[in-house]
């Protein structure tokens, strides 16, 4: 597929023999171009680019992704094991999550939070926000993780945010304002020395997808952290 001799034409080769069909093409173009996805890296990058160089051709569009396998030989040097064993350990629980809070970012919510010195213009100037690569104006990342943590200590341990001993999270998409948003909390098992866990993300309910994710939070009792804090 990398190597040379590999002519792919967008819309495929029409059946009268003709070089190009130019209807096709369009909808091809119109719907993104020729998209790669790699199963496996090559130990030549080389290799890899040409894979990738088959999209996006002489202007037209076209994208590319590589998903591997903890077992791929080339990860495996890089300690693919130890990081399977970490990957486990943050795996979101399946089934139902213990709890759920939806909120309502309001369409306003970054002007509001840049009140706190956050001004850059990426969440408030429309053209600046386009031009960078997004549909408008993005929530701040602090300010969407205000929310989460919210929804965590009202269902784990309500009003008492100082029991609250870790809280960390992967961003992995934008987030939009106005677009309502829903933390779901999996309880886990202890922590070990009386620290209680759980694991939690936060999805944007509109696409369904997840704008946190890998959450982990941890407590303590009341006890312990009026313990810790003498």
């Amino acid at each position: 597929m990398a190597g040379r001799g590999v002519d792919i034409v967008l819309g495929g080769k029409p059946e009268d023999g003709s070089k190009f069909d130019l209807e096709k093409q369009d909808i091809v173009r119109q719907l993104g171009g020729l998209h790669i996805i790699g199963t496996e890296r090559h130990e030549s990058r080389r290799i890899d680019n040409q894979l990738r160089g088959r999209s996006g051709r002489q202007g037209d569009p076209g994208s590319s992704r590589f998903y591997l396998s903890l077992e791929d030989p080339l990860l495996r040097i890089f300690g693919g094991e130890r990081l399977g064993v970490i990957m486990q350990k943050l795996k979101m629980p399946e089934g139902e999550p213990d709890f759920e809070e939806v909120a309502h970012p309001s369409p306003d919510q970054p002007l509001i939070y840049r009140l706190s010195g956050d001004t850059f213009a990426l969440h408030v100037d429309a053209e600046f926000a386009r031009s960078s690569g997004f549909e408008g104006p993005i929530m701040h990342g602090l300010c969407t993780l205000g929310f989460a943590c919210r929804a965590v200590v009202k269902h784990l341990f309500p009003g008492e945010p100082e029991r609250l001993v870790r809280l960390r999270n992967r961003f992995s998409r934008p987030l939009y304002p106005g677009r309502p948003i829903k933390t779901q909390i999996w309880k886990a098992e202890d922590g070990g020395e009386g620290v209680s866990r759980a694991f939690w993300r936060t999805i944007d309910v509109e696409k369904d997808k997840a704008v946190m994710d890998r959450g982990i939070v941890e407590w303590v009792s009341r006890e312990e952290a009026q313990r810790r804090a003498f």
